[in-house]
């Protein structure tokens, strides 16, 4: 009889097992099992490097559009970015002026073709024509003309690619994703789709933080 209670108290500690610690498991990973990777917020001290080519810094390194006419360094940030997460695409190869962004960024836009708040931004060299064109077959698809002094600048001050154009290519060039402050969240190299698809997620997280 003590053997058979015995079993009995076995099975009865089992079943409760059974039940309280998947429970539990559960209300865990409810409450802290959430992903909490946070995307940085780049040159929050400052650019790290001296440069005289570049106008004094402000605090955080906040990017402006300076390809822009009528752009005063040290303003805030152009309307081009206010309520936008941006990709920014610098290349200075003329092309089309309103090409083909490339596979990357098409497969990118077709992800938030549903949310306004991301848009391209693509600086391209350009002499005589408007600044600033919208394409026609994708209003999320901006382009930003400049003479290749301005985009040099524009690349290493703004951007902080500082080998800008000497080791930028189609094949190696890097996208920049910026905020609707104007703060630099990441780079992106154009060809590696491993990275394309990280800066597709810190898009999405980025959207989550501050746009819902």
């Amino acid at each position: 009889m003590r053997g058979k209670g015995k079993n009995n108290g076995l099975k009865f500690f089992i079943i409760i097992f059974t039940l309280v610690v998947p429970a539990t498991v559960y209300v865990f990973l409810r409450g802290f099992g959430e992903n909490h990777y946070a995307v940085p917020v780049f040159y929050e001290n400052g650019l790290s490097r001296d440069t005289t080519e570049c106008p004094s810094d402000n605090l955080p390194h906040t990017v402006h559009m300076s390809l822009l006419p009528g752009h005063v360094p040290g303003d805030h940030p152009a309307d081009i970015f206010d309520d936008k997460l941006s990709v920014i695409d610098v290349d200075m190869e003329p092309g089309d002026r309103l090409g083909n962004p490339g596979y990357s960024l098409n497969r990118v836009s077709d992800i938030f073709a549903r949310n306004p708040a991301v848009q391209f931004i693509f600086i391209r060299p350009g002499q005589g024509v408007d600044h600033v064109k919208q394409s026609p077959a994708n209003e999320r698809f901006i382009y930003v003309y400049g003479t290749d002094r301005e985009i040099t600048e524009f690349a290493r001050c703004e951007l902080v690619l500082f080998d800008f154009p000497d080791e930028i290519d189609r094949e190696n060039r890097r996208f920049v994703l910026i905020d609707n402050r104007g703060k630099i969240r990441g780079y992106y190299p154009s060809g590696d789709f491993d990275e394309i698809d990280r800066m597709v997620l810190e898009i999405k997280i980025i959207l989550k933080e501050e746009f819902e």
